[in-house]
């Protein structure tokens, strides 16, 4: 009858209603959990950069310095000083490469001077590092946002040049900034080899692509919209898009 019809009717429109709510509500609950777990990775970061900077940076300086007093003394065969030269030389390399570490883990010109000094410290250790020039372009009126937004675009950024140095084969690099009065966009592009095509996130997921995963999922965390685009033979265009 026409009541059974409606009835059964109204019933599926409730059930799917009410697993559309569950699935919101399960998105949810993904979203925050990755939030929280962003947070806490960041944090986590935050403590071992400072902990080694306050610990193992100062004793590392202390010890190259100190191999460096004793290889001035006159009193010492020739190979103890080239035994004392080479101590110092891993010294120092070590003490190098913990400070990179460092930096890489959680730079703290980001915290102190913002997102825009942390993005050009970025770009000039991409050069000092690959060799590749990285040009920065940025118009607009840079200005603050909130840190956990800095820090999100930071690692996009950072992400997206650390891609181009594993992956790309790229000559040229290209960071841009751009501020608005109501929106920030980011982009990292480059002249590599770019991809087969431009994947959606399951596929990235399944070929095992989670740095580009990761960025998109920071950018989720913000608010921010992230696009990929890239062509075989003609590089790749890594773009988050902010609404302020």
């Amino acid at each position: 009858t026409a009541v059974t019809i409606g009835v059964v009717f109204s019933t599926l429109v409730e059930h799917e209603a009410a697993a559309r709510r569950r699935a919101e509500e399960m998105a949810d609950r993904v979203a925050l959990m990755n939030r929280q777990t962003i947070r806490a990775q960041e944090n986590e970061r935050l403590r071992i950069s400072r902990e080694l900077h306050d610990d193992t940076v100062q004793n590392l300086a202390y010890l190259s310095n100190e191999l460096d007093r004793l290889n001035r003394s006159d009193h010492l065969a020739q190979h103890v000083h080239d035994g004392l030269s080479e101590m110092r030389a891993i010294a120092e390399s070590t003490l190098s490469g913990v400070r990179q570490f460092s930096r890489d883990l959680r730079p703290s010109i980001l915290d102190d001077f913002g997102l825009m000094a942390a993005v050009e410290w970025l770009t000039e250790d991409f050069t000092e590092r690959c060799g590749t020039v990285v040009r920065l372009e940025v118009s607009g009126t840079p200005r603050r946002l909130p840190s956990e937004t800095e820090l999100t675009l930071f690692r996009i950024a950072q992400e997206a040049l650390r891609n181009v140095e594993k992956h790309a084969e790229a000559s040229e690099v290209t960071v841009g900034v751009v501020f608005e009065p109501d929106s920030l966009r980011l982009s990292v592009k480059d002249n590599g080899k770019g991809l087969d095509q431009s994947p959606s996130m399951g596929d990235l997921v399944a070929s095992g692509k989670l740095g580009l995963t990761g960025m998109y999922e920071r950018a989720q965390l913000v608010g921010a919209r992230f696009d990929l685009r890239s062509q075989p033979g003609q590089g790749t265009v890594v773009t988050a898009t902010l609404d302020l």
